[in-house]
């Protein structure tokens, strides 16, 4: 996506919803860095991830990621933008997969390492509970130490995701709801030509 279809995307998204526009992923990660006076490598835009406030089972976002949300301009158009320390938190949950021998694309990491130098981390701390899969480490410090040690003894599990054509395969973060349910992969790829 270029920044002309950014800037089109968002203004007809924003005509749309109810509440505030709040932005998350990349765009965020970007803004954020910009805001911080880091240099963001310019790069095509593949997708715009929001934030809901509305529907409250829609996982896997925080309880209180709103109170955190930062409002600012984009384009010229009013949005939030989801703070530094919730991005910290749900990269880090992407990134626990490799400890269990998932792999995981390395943008994740290098998000990480460039968002958590600007999030409190002390905020990190307290909201990690939010992200955490009940199966992941308590502590974030102890979390982090465990995927920072697993990909320094296998530096492979950081692998280029693909986006492919198998119809069949499951994605571990979706997951079913009666108000959100998840696209059939099939249909998916009916609309971009991958899934």
């Amino acid at each position: 996506m270029t920044e002309g279809d950014i800037l089109s995307t968002l203004s007809k998204l924003v005509q749309h919803m109810n509440g505030p526009l709040v932005l998350t992923g990349s765009l965020a990660v970007a803004w954020h860095l910009t805001l911080n006076g880091r240099l963001v490598e310019r790069r095509p835009f593949n997708d715009i991830d929001i934030v809901v406030e509305g529907i409250s089972d829609l996982p896997p976002y925080s309880p209180s990621l709103m109170s955190r949300v930062l409002s600012s301009e984009l384009f010229g158009i009013v949005c939030g933008f989801v703070s530094a320390e919730d991005l910290t938190a749900r990269l880090m949950a992407v990134l626990y997969g490799v400890t269990t021998g998932e792999h995981v694309d390395p943008k994740y990491y290098d998000k990480f390492s460039l968002i958590s130098e600007f999030a409190d981390m002390d905020t990190v701390r307290e909201i990690w509970s939010d992200y955490r899969k009940t199966d992941y480490l308590l502590s974030f410090d102890e979390a982090a130490d465990a995927v920072h040690r697993r990909i320094a003894k296998e530096p492979g599990a950081l692998r280029k995701d693909s986006y492919g054509q198998d119809v069949d395969l499951s994605c571990p973060w979706c997951e079913h709801s009666s108000s959100f349910p998840v696209s059939p992969r099939s249909k998916i790829f009916e609309i971009l030509g991958y899934v």
